[in-house]
């Protein structure tokens, strides 16, 4: 059997494509963008959290000290925990984005090549099933003219 063919993929067009351009929007707005907001969003809540605690003169300097230094590690473990997993993520995102188009491609071209492969081999199949039940009918309806009719 032959081998399957590969694809003829230039990545330049591909980057030529609308939908090359439109997923690199897409990647600044839905990943990048909600990184920045949610990074503000963490640093707003670590500054209103030491504000809250050294605000407060009346507090014991101890005690205070104690809670600052443990919700600053706290929710600095946290957001960098957090940071990091989304890096990770928009980064294997960015590398799935990019290589998108290239396989869907060639999926395409896979499928689209099975698919002349099996209408070819069906052809095959079904043309004499097809000539038999010609040749039969033809067959058929000669021997019916030749069938002389009753009289009544």
């Amino acid at each position: 059997m032959k081998s399957i063919p590969k694809p003829d993929i230039n990545p330049d067009e591909i980057r030529q494509t609308n939908e090359f351009h439109r997923h690199k929007k897409q990647r600044f707005w839905q990943i990048y963008f909600p990184m920045i907001i949610t990074v503000g969003v963490l640093a707003a809540v670590m500054t209103l959290t030491i504000l809250a605690i050294t605000a407060n003169p009346d507090m014991n300097s101890k005690w205070a000290s104690l809670i600052l230094m443990i919700s600053i590690t706290v929710i600095s473990i946290f957001a960098l925990a957090i940071a990091a997993l989304l890096i990770y993520i928009s980064i294997s995102l960015s590398k799935g984005i990019k290589a998108t188009p290239t396989y869907t491609n060639m999926a395409k071209f896979y499928t689209d090549f099975l698919n002349t492969k099996v209408k070819a081999i069906s052809e095959k199949i079904t043309n004499p099933l097809i000539k038999i039940s010609g040749w039969a009918q033809g067959a058929k309806t000669l021997f019916q003219q030749r069938k002389p009719k009753k009289k009544e």
